[in-house]
């Protein structure tokens, strides 16, 4: 058996009769390339990715160099990798699609209700995951679909196998984003459009079909946040493969509460998510970056510059792991360093809590920021983050602070 590098890959590869020959779209919580080993096995295997950093090391297994950015495609024989939103591809027909469960169970119904009406009767789903991330507990909400089982588990995981029934449909909960098949041409078209600028020019013309998001009995009404800003309202659609759907969380809203006393450009949202803290640059008229390891992220916030009229300052739209990946962003729109680096630094890995992506962000973020710019970040106090950055930065300043949140600025010179 080929060699796996989780836990979730390694039961999956038990199984790997279950691939041969099939016609499979791999989809969901995938964070490494040992997918490719599954993928191989298939008649046709279309992988679809939403972390940036996995679908880079695919590509790279495929002898391919992914752009970050979305749609972004390697393809190497039957095999394609696609960076991509479940909102811009419609899959073809397949009869398996394998399912990486996301510790949130509103994710994995709204990928079954995207992927499942592609499956051909008596098609199979295989859904594994980590016990404690929900694997254990998914048969709730398969076993209504057709012949579910259990075929297998292992270190602390979990696989189901679910002979599908067609006549049933799988709804999208709550906060779902759903395009038409006319929205995501159009919306598709504009992103192929050519070089960033006339991307960008097509991008001001697209607009939402006025009717599309009055919601169904499978598909919810579209979910809109109408944000009070200083400089005017703010419409920000949401949907639950972003973080925090349905709300401004406290951490966000903390930080947002100290833009003011740095906002400069060029900007950079970074970790951007919905959007609504570069929304809220770009509402004043600073020239903003966004950057996120997601997929799905890249696409609300294309989606609400758009919806808001800001695309004009907008400077990029990027996929990164933090900053590793923003040397052509930041070529392009900030040569000489960004003025306001704003981020809500992610510290969950599945279950688990880490703060090594901030550490990598405060141990580099010297080389992004001008000589007089500002890293503002929000995390939860435990965290530290006001310490940990003092590492790395010689001025820092704690500007908020709750019992949960503390938001912490810093810069290479005096703080004003």
């Amino acid at each position: 058996m080929a060699d796996f590098n989780s836990p979730v890959t390694e039961l999956l590869g038990r199984s790997e009769d279950a691939f041969i020959g099939r016609r499979a779209v791999f989809a969901g919580d995938i964070a490494d390339a040992s997918i490719l080993h599954l993928a191989k096995l298939c008649q046709e295997a279309l992988v679809l990715c939403d972390n940036f950093t996995a679908a880079q090391q695919m590509a790279a297994l495929l002898g391919q160099e992914l752009e970050p950015r979305l749609n972004s495609k390697a393809q190497y024989k039957h095999i394609s990798v696609i960076y991509t939103a479940l909102q811009l591809f419609g899959a073809p027909e397949c009869d398996l699609i394998c399912l990486l469960l996301n510790k949130s169970k509103p994710i994995n119904q709204s990928l079954l209700a995207a992927l499942t009406p592609a499956l051909v009767p008596d098609g199979l789903i295989l859904a594994a995951g980590a016990n404690e991330a929900g694997g254990r507990s998914a048969d709730g909400y398969l076993k209504s679909h057709g012949m579910l089982f259990k075929k297998d588990s292992a270190r602390k995981c979990t696989l189901w196998q679910l002979n599908f029934d067609k006549n049933s449909v799988f709804a999208y909960p709550p906060h779902s984003l759903v395009l038409s098949a006319g929205e995501r041409e159009r919306f598709n078209a504009a992103l192929n459009a050519g070089d960033a600028q006339a991307v960008k020019t097509a991008l001001k013309s697209f607009a939402l079909d006025a009717d599309a998001g009055a919601g169904t009995a499978a598909i919810p009404p579209r979910s809109v946040l109408k944000v009070d800003t200083s400089a005017g309202e703010l419409q920000v659609l949401q949907d639950v493969h972003v973080f925090s759907p349905g709300r401004v969380d406290e951490g966000t809203a903390q930080l947002i509460s100290c833009l003011n006393d740095f906002a400069r450009s060029p900007a950079l949202d970074l970790c951007c998510g919905s959007g609504i803290v570069g929304l809220q640059l770009c509402r004043q008229g600073i020239n903003t970056a966004f950057a996120d390891l997601s997929a799905a992220a890249l696409f609300l916030s294309t989606l609400n510059l758009c919806l808001n009229g800001l695309i004009d300052q907008c400077l990029g739209v990027s996929a990164s792991d933090m900053l590793a990946d923003l040397d052509k962003l930041k070529q392009a729109a900030a040569p000489q360093g960004f003025g306001l680096i704003a981020v809500n630094p992610p510290f969950h890995q599945g279950v688990k809590q880490k703060s090594t992506p901030a550490r990598a962000l405060f141990a580099s973020v010297k080389d992004y920021l001008q000589p007089a710019g500002v890293l503002l970040c929000v995390g939860n106090a435990f965290l530290g983050y006001d310490e940990l950055m003092a590492q790395d930065l010689p001025h820092v300043s704690v500007k908020a602070r709750t019992t949960r949140f503390v938001t912490t600025a810093g810069s290479l010179q005096p703080l004003p």
